[in-house]
């Protein structure tokens, strides 16, 4: 990086970044926060999606604002791990940011000790595995970003957090092994309060006390049935006193899933009758064992105790026992795969003289293959050094037991290995993009339907939703990708147009640029021109996608848009669209009317807030357009008391001709708008919606509202302001 982008980040991250940040760290505490009190609600994947998303919002904004440059993001490796368990690819700014906030949390919950208190050594004996696995992922990271003359240490702090390897401490943790720990955080639910902080000895003592000699006199020999009815017994037992919590679900068949119990009636078992009991129960599988089914632990879809079925395969999962791939034998001609879960699913194996007669279906599903319908399928989509393109719209999920898998759909079909396939995060389905799926899958992705007329501009490509909303994609959206384009189409084509250091003022944003004929923004003063608007304004994004639709057309290319090819177009026509003639025309007559709208909104802003306040107080007012401070603080007016310096500072945003202002009827108040953000109430204190063509304005509190329906709207829990400020 070179020393104009460093300080350029520097601003950034001094007036910018806090914006964001107390946002993000709120939304990832949750995913490391030891109570797990809301988990229930909100898995850790959704807290930690919506905090990369943040991330994602605080890096749009910089590079709206000519912080950040997109040549930035690419100088350095990516951040390529796993963070809250997921799979993560992210630029190292992005990532950079994250462990900006994750070092926050770490300064908490490094000292946590749960109900038992504080861990002053302050080492992270208690931390979290997903917490201490993404603390030393990105602070190894930011540190080996600094070791590549990134300096990193002026923005964060790389200082080293001592920390001690987690203690084996039985007692503590209520006898729970790390596996069962593991396997509840990963496929189950949280241990609820009674059964994190009840006393394990008081437990094991009523245990020995009431079921001792029941357990030990349990008759094994053709009674395979009498453990589960006693595990049973105690399960009520336990749920009567308040100990344990216990679903129905869980009394099907008898075996309760809380860990302590289990481990005890494994302790208590006579070791003669255990070496009889673990033979029957769960015994070791391979390929092609045939099972019938004692207990599994599914209260939604659960297979029926005593069904037969056949072992397809095993899957491998992180930090728990491979799961049992099954093609369970529902009827004559019917079969269900359902994994069995080693940790708390139950079974035995059917011995040979037991042996019975597999379906002829199940014969035809080993030997067949699966086929799924399709809506529509990606192109190609980058993550680190892997590509995958992604079926949506299926029909089915992959089913684990078979070989093949046919994709079927308007593209056409494809017939592929099912370990090149896997259900997708999000829904449908993923498939591996490598020289053993490229020419299958080529086949499809070059698809262009004849009878479909090109007509981008018209379409729903063109809505905000579609792509260029702030949407976490671990590869960056449409938005970013056509906004670093065109800046640095724009610059490369006015290079000699380009600011300088404190050009036109020290004021103003880095890298403007400015006195290109023709092209002022109105207000300005200084030659500040409005092509530094074009990267995010929607009518020359629009303008941009018809004229990219007749150069399709007229070059009869595949009827497909994708943003990479998009801004390839825009890359290689630089000079044409941008250099001069009827085409920047247009955009900047566009752009200067939306523009010159928003000056005139703004000054009909100020008449009404200087009637509005009356004679005490003084408006003022920075017009001139690409200062720093309006545009990373938001403040467009303020107004100051002349007695008692009182100040109120306010954003102007245009109100809705037809539709400004909506009274939902419930207290809250719903105002259409556009270009809304986000603004820090420590800077903003006050919303003005003007119209000034209906002379229409209102003032509505800043407490921290986030912008609805795309930057469309806003919603208010209170009326706008009717009386005087001095009254308030």
């Amino acid at each position: 990086m070179n020393k104009d982008s460093i300080k350029r980040l520097k601003t950034f991250w001094k007036e910018l970044w806090p914006q964001h940040s107390r946002e993000i760290f709120s939304n990832l505490y949750y995913t490391y926060h030891p109570s797990g009190g809301n988990y229930a609600l909100n898995p850790m994947s959704e807290f930690s999606d919506v905090a990369w998303s943040k991330v994602e919002e605080a890096l749009e904004d910089g590079m709206r604002l000519g912080l950040i440059d997109e040549k930035d993001l690419d100088t350095v490796t990516r951040f390529n791990d796993t963070f809250a368990g997921e799979e993560i690819v992210q630029s190292w700014i992005e990532a950079l940011l994250m462990y900006d906030v994750l070092r926050s949390i770490m300064d908490d919950f490094r000292h946590y000790r749960g109900e038992m208190g504080i861990d002053e050594t302050g080492k992270g004996k208690y931390l979290d595995d997903d917490l201490r696995h993404d603390w030393y992922a990105l602070h190894n990271f930011a540190k080996q970003l600094e070791s590549n003359d990134i300096p990193v240490s002026e923005f964060v702090d790389l200082t080293d957090i001592e920390l001690i390897e987690p203690e084996n401490e039985y007692e503590e943790k209520n006898n729970l092994s790390e596996h069962y720990n593991n396997w509840w955080k990963k496929e189950g639910r949280f241990l609820n309060e009674d059964e994190i902080n009840n006393k394990p000895m008081e437990l094991r003592r009523h245990l020995d006390n009431t079921y001792s000699t029941q357990i030990q006199k349990l008759p094994l020999e053709n009674n395979k049935y009498k453990v589960l009815n006693l595990f049973e017994e105690i399960n009520k037992d336990l749920a009567t006193l308040g100990v344990i919590e216990i679903d129905s679900h869980m009394m099907i068949g008898g075996l309760t899933t809380n860990p302590i119990v289990r481990q005890w009636v494994l302790e208590n078992i006579d070791p003669d009758k255990k070496e009889k009991l673990h033979p029957d129960l769960n015994p070791h599988l391979v390929e092609g064992d045939v099972i019938e089914l004692i207990y599994m632990d599914d209260p939604w879809n659960p297979i029926p105790v005593a069904t037969k079925g056949v072992v397809m395969g095993f899957e491998k999962v992180p930090h728990g026992e491979d799961k049992v791939l099954v093609s369970w034998i529902i009827g004559p001609d019917k079969m269900s795969n359902m994994p069995m879960i080693p940790e708390v699913d139950v079974w035995r194996k059917i011995v040979p003289e037991e042996e019975i007669n597999v379906p002829e279906q199940l014969d035809e599903q080993l030997a067949a293959h699966q086929q799924i319908e399709y809506g529509r399928v990606s192109q190609p989509q980058t993550y680190g050094n892997r590509q995958f393109v992604f079926f949506t719209g299926t029909n089915l999920p992959k089913d684990p037991a078979v070989q093949v898998i046919t994709l079927t759909g308007p593209n056409g079909d494809v017939t592929l290995d099912s370990l090149e396939v896997k259900n997708a995060k999000f829904g449908g389905i993923q498939v591996n993009y490598n020289r053993d799926t490229q020419q299958e899958l080529d086949k499809i992705l070059d698809f262009v339907d004849p009878t479909k007329e090109c007509m981008f501009s018209d379409s729903d490509i063109d809505k905000k939703g579609n792509g260029w909303g702030s949407k976490w994609n671990k590869g960056g959206s449409w938005k970013n990708k056509l906004f670093g384009t065109i800046q640095n189409a724009l610059k490369d084509v006015y290079s000699a147009n380009v600011a300088g250091p404190n050009e036109p003022t020290k004021f103003h944003l880095p890298n403007g640029i400015i006195n290109v004929p023709g092209t002022d923004a109105a207000g300005t003063t200084v030659g500040w021109s409005i092509l530094n608007f074009f990267n995010t304004h929607p009518i020359v994004r629009k303008i941009l996608i018809s004229e990219y639709e007749n150069y399709v057309n007229d070059n009869n290319l595949p009827c497909r848009f994708l943003i990479d090819e998009f801004t390839d177009w825009i890359k290689d026509n630089k000079y044409e669209i941008f250099g001069g003639g009827e085409l920047l025309n247009r955009m900047v007559k566009a752009n200067q009317g939306t523009w010159i709208n928003g000056q005139r909104n703004e000054t009909a802003s100020m008449d009404y807030l200087k009637d509005f306040y009356g004679d005490e107080w003084t408006a003022i007012s920075v017009s001139e357009p690409g200062i720093i401070e309006d545009a990373t603080g938001g403040v467009d007016m303020t107004m100051v008391n002349t007695t008692t310096n009182d100040t109120h500072t306010f954003q102007a945003k245009p109100l809705d001709y037809n539709n400004g202002l909506v009274d939902m009827g419930d207290g809250r108040w719903l105002v259409n708008s556009g270009w809304l953000h986000w603004y820090d109430p420590q800077k903003v204190d006050y919303y003005v919606f003007t119209n000034a063509s209906s002379n229409e304005s209102y003032i509505f509190k800043n407490e921290g509202q986030r912008p609805e329906s795309g930057g469309q709207s806003m919603i208010f829990n209170y009326p706008p302001m009717e009386i005087e400020p001095q009254e308030v």
